[in-house]
């Protein structure tokens, strides 16, 4: 009940101010429908740039694609992105300052403020959901200078990334050269090491006679084992005169000058080495061949890059595919006249109600209490000017 007395009250009080209130809409109104019309008309062009999909792989990516880990490879929405950051880059935007004299446009007198307020509030730059590039540019009391701002700046962050690229490109190949001289270099070099290798132990396939020299000691030492182990239990079963232990002692002797004559001298010098030198031989081959398959295995990949990365240093097609460029604007963006008369004459009928119920509830309370009433009193008189 309280709560329809109060609203009612409400009401009562808004009719009773009717006229006042009726007068503060239509003059803010007016005020605010010459304000807009006389705000600076703002023009906007809007472009779409498609990105071009990620070319082939480079040799190296190929090589990383064929590992079992993930390696990171650029992707188109990368390229899409830095595109995005070339557009907001102080080179572009200073190149636009330049070419349209926007200090004086925007009456800026430092460039550092005018790039900042041109990133917040005139040039937009966004990667859309497929991939795509959305541009934007706002402008001042023209329409065709928006458009055209806005085609300078889809070119020149195209230029900018294909300098950018090249300078890449540039450094990729120096490298890569640098490497692929470095790694010819040394396969030369194990070449030739394998060669004389080869030529000095007169031998073509060294891991299998190293594989037969070794199987062959291995049966021999196996054999000499046994038999000393047989002639120690002869010796405490028999004497040691016996034919039995004669014959082992002698068994043991050729096989001791078998091992003898394959680990210090010689049995066949086109097939079996000094044994000694076998496993530093069998080592220093395997890390030969190992060695040549790794630098065959970099030149597969350093050759294209190479060639690759000469191609991206000479090559200037565009980077930027323009579906939609910069035109004449039709239509104003901005100000909002209808927008801006809509909210002012909304705020002003809100404060005017504030104030009306401000007003109430001082009356109101000065009734209810004297001492309420005294204290506005003696607020008035201080704040009233007094002449001397």
């Amino acid at each position: 009940m309280r709560t329809q007395v109060s609203f009612l009250q409400f009401i009562v009080l808004l009719l009773k101010n009717k006229k006042a209130i009726l007068l503060n809409i239509l003059i803010i109104g007016i005020i605010s429908t010459v304000t807009s019309m006389l705000l600076t008309k703002w023009y906007r062009a809007d472009g779409l740039v498609i990105v071009p999909g990620a070319q082939n792989m480079s040799g190296l990516s190929q090589f990383f694609a064929e590992l079992p880990v993930s390696v990171g490879i650029s992707t188109s929405s990368e390229d899409a992105q830095r595109f995005v950051t070339l557009a907001y880059s102080r080179e572009v935007l200073d190149s636009m300052i330049v070419k349209f004299d926007l200090l004086k446009v925007f009456d800026y007198k430092y460039r550092f403020k005018l790039r900042k307020f041109l990133r917040e509030k005139v040039v937009t730059a966004e990667v859309n959901d497929d991939g795509s590039l959305h541009f934007g540019v706002i402008y001042p009391g023209d329409r065709n200078k928006p458009g055209e701002i806005l085609n300078f700046l889809i070119h020149k962050v195209d230029s900018l990334y294909k300098k950018l690229k090249t300078q890449n490109a540039h450094y990729q190949r120096v490298f890569l050269e640098t490497q692929y001289r470095k790694v010819t270099t040394e396969l030369a070099q194990l070449e030739d090491s394998l060669a004389n290798f080869q030529r000095r132990y007169s031998v073509l396939d060294l891991p299998e006679q190293i594989k037969s020299s070794i199987e062959l000691i291995a049966s021999l030492e196996a054999d000499k084992v046994q038999s000393e182990i047989s002639l120690q239990i002869l010796q405490k079963n028999m004497k040691s005169n016996t034919p039995q232990i004669r014959q082992l002692k002698n068994k043991i002797d050729v096989l001791k000058d078998k091992l003898r004559k394959y680990q210090y001298s010689s049995l066949d010098s086109t097939v079996f080495k000094s044994m000694t030198e076998t496993p530093e031989l069998g080592l220093f081959y395997y890390r030969l061949l190992r060695d040549i398959k790794i630098r065959e295995k970099i030149l597969e990949f350093l050759v294209p890059q190479v060639e690759q990365a000469k191609v991206e240093e000479v090559k200037n097609t565009p980077s930027l595919l323009i579906v939609d460029p910069g035109v004449p604007a039709e239509y104003k963006s901005k100000p909002k006249r209808a927008l801006i008369v809509i909210l002012s004459v909304f705020t002003a009928l809100i404060l005017h109600i504030v104030y009306l119920l401000s007003l109430e509830y001082f009356r109101s309370k000065q009734q209810e209490s004297p001492e309420f009433a005294n204290l506005i009193q003696e607020i008035k008189k201080l704040t009233k000017w007094r002449s001397k």
